[in-house]
């Protein structure tokens, strides 16, 4: 009887060993698989990048990258299934909104949404979006060259680890053996990075309002994602955590969290659960998302201990460089970013002209009234640039009224060094480039508005 159970284990042991050697040498072709997705953001894409999403590269880099984490990440069906929900809303919205010249203009191929990643994900693998939605979470955080250099690591560390199987002679699944051996470039990865954030920018637009609410509660938060420097060990274990946390919560169950990598998440992924933070001092936030389901809530206890808040990570990247050692690197999903949307680079301008004006905190209101009755009246003296002086008139309006715009002009007026002009920063001390209130508070450059010379004489009297 012994014998013959060592014969069967002898059998079994032979049978594990040739799958495994079979597996180290299939070759597998990742562009022959293509699933069928939900139609409404394949409809919206451009004929361009539908191709490049279904066909192209992309699909191939989706389908590797999808084949090559398989199994890293849970089972979240819920998750999927609103995430899907809300680039459908994202994606007709942007596109309702665009311009229609455009579409009929020689770049119409690169107009719209920029939902390539997204639809080559979708049209691969359920893995492949947990991928896209990773890449999201590193887009939303990290500058390109970043995060672009986290998913090479992760994809070489991914590939070590099976090999580090396979050498041991445990059992590996022939597509995961195949995965490791398919080429995934930089090139690949920076494609995807970049078709990330054209999304992320595209869906901050049409969320705006949640999005800005999320950015609020940031002012009470002072919390890391996690505190591992590695990068497969963090980032991995934070994309798990986040996509766990955030599939109980549209399923309606209640989540707590000491880090903020579920905040982050919702930052990239645009699905807003109600947040409640508890600490020095408590805040409730009730997004209203129709995708969350009744009960899930987020619960953070975390409390501001400095004055750098947000949701901070920091990681030490190995494939920042071609050259030399590791570079720590570490980025803060803060209150105020440190890009500024072009729509709002205006209302920050304004905020810039102002402070050269050295107009005071109690002169604010005042002083917007004059630039924008200044900006009605040249247009109105010279239509050649009157397009552009409206447009002005009105950011500066926006600036006056809107709340949301106004926070956008504060830091242009705090902080006008982050603008130059011909490489002279506006701000130094001495720089006439731009004068108080276009000059015209100096009696010669006031005298030259007036054409008529009594009026210019009546002018002269009255400050003599």
């Amino acid at each position: 009887m012994s014998a013959s159970l060592g014969r069967i284990q002898a059998s079994v042991a032979a049978a594990t060993q040739e799958v495994t050697v079979a597996a180290a040498n299939i070759n597998f072709d990742f562009t022959l698989v293509k699933l069928e997705a939900p139609k409404p953001l394949g409809e919206l894409l451009t004929w361009k990048r539908k191709h490049e999403a279904e066909n192209g590269r992309s699909h191939i880099t989706a389908r590797r990258l999808g084949a090559l984490f398989d199994g890293v990440c849970p089972d979240t069906p819920n998750l999927i299934e609103a995430y899907g929900t809300r680039v459908a809303e994202i994606s007709k919205q942007a596109v309702d909104n665009e311009p229609k010249e455009y579409r009929d203009s020689i770049f119409s191929a690169y107009t719209g949404v920029d939902g390539t990643s997204i639809w080559a994900a979708a049209t691969s693998s359920k893995t492949a979006i947990h991928v896209h939605m990773l890449a999201c979470m590193l887009a939303e955080l990290w500058d390109p060259p970043e995060a672009v250099s986290i998913l090479e690591e992760l994809v070489t560390e991914r590939r070590r680890y099976i090999a580090t199987r396979l050498e041991q002679g445990e059992p590996i699944h022939i597509s995961l053996a195949a995965a490791a051996q398919q080429d995934i470039s930089r090139q690949d990865l920076a494609v995807l990075d970049a078709s990330a954030r054209a999304w992320i920018q595209t869906a901050r637009v049409v969320m705006r309002v949640k999005y800005t609410q999320l950015k609020l509660i940031l002012k009470n938060l002072d919390t890391f994602v996690n505190e591992k420097t590695d990068v497969f060990g963090g980032v991995t274990e934070a994309w798990k955590l986040t996509l766990e946390t955030m599939e109980k919560l549209v399923s309606g169950i209640p989540q707590e969290s000491r880090h903020g990598a579920a905040v982050l998440g919702i930052s990239a992924w645009h699905i807003y659960p109600d947040i409640h933070v508890f600490g020095a001092r408590n805040v409730e936030v009730q997004m209203n998302d129709p995708l969350v389901h009744n009960g899930g809530i987020l619960s953070l206890g975390c409390s501001p201990s400095d004055s750098h808040l947000g949701v901070h990570w920091s990681l030490c990247l190995n494939h920042f460089k071609f050259y030399g050692s590791s570079v720590q690197r570490k980025q803060t999903l803060q209150e105020n970013p440190n890009m500024i949307a072009f729509r709002n680079f205006h209302h920050a301008f304004i905020g810039v002209i102002l402070s050269k004006w050295e107009t005071s905190t109690e002169e604010i209101s005042t002083g917007l009234q004059v630039f924008i009755s200044l900006c009605s009246l040249m247009s109105a003296e010279d239509p050649n640039i009157a397009i552009v002086l409206n447009s002005t008139g009105i950011v500066a309006q926006e600036c006056r009224d809107d709340p949301t715009t106004r926070a956008f002009f504060d830091y242009g007026r705090r902080k006008p060094q982050f603008l130059s002009i011909g490489g002279i920063a506006i701000y130094e001390p001495g720089d006439q480039l731009l004068k108080p209130y276009f000059g015209l508070c100096g009696i010669e450059t006031l005298l030259k508005c007036f054409q008529n010379p009594h009026d210019r004489g009546l002018l002269e009297q009255e400050n003599i």
